[in-house]
This record gives structure tokens, sequence and C-alpha cells, in this order.
């Protein structure tokens, strides 16, 4: 089984960054993550991964309004 723990304060910090940068490039600026206490381990049948971790997120108004009410494109609503 593949197991990784990340507790080191520098690790959680360039992988909350990471994130941050990935929910950015998809729904816009405004979001800030805090990552704590990461454990990431594959199942024994390899299908799949779990994670575990300790967070904090903290997101501006227009960014939380544009993700509740922006509409979707092709999501089936008109």
């Amino acid at each position: 089984m593949d197991d990784v723990t990340i507790k080191s304060d520098f690790s959680c910090r360039i992988l909350s960054r990471f994130l941050e940068k990935m929910i950015e490039k998809k729904f816009g600026s405004g979001i800030s993550l805090n990552l704590s206490d990461v454990h990431i381990w594959k199942e024994e049948n390899g299908l799949r991964y779990h994670l575990s971790a300790n967070v904090s997120a903290e997101v501006n108004n227009k960014a939380m309004e544009d993700l509740i009410c922006k509409k979707r494109s092709g999501s089936g609503t008109s």
C-alpha cells in the first residue's frame, strides 16, 4: 500500500499554494487555503486514493458569489 504523510509546515504551505493556484485557475482569485497534517494513501486493491487533512479556507465575497451564482455552460439549466 502506498502511503504519504506530510507534517512539516513548509511542505504543507507548498501544497496549499499549489492547490490554491489550481483552484484559482479554475474559479478565479480570492481563495486562500491552509493545509496541515496531510495523509494520502492508496487502497490495497489499488482502485482509489484517500486524502485526510486539516483544512482551513478563506473565500472573499465576490469569489463565493461567483461560485454559487455563476451559471455553468452545459449544466442543463436555462
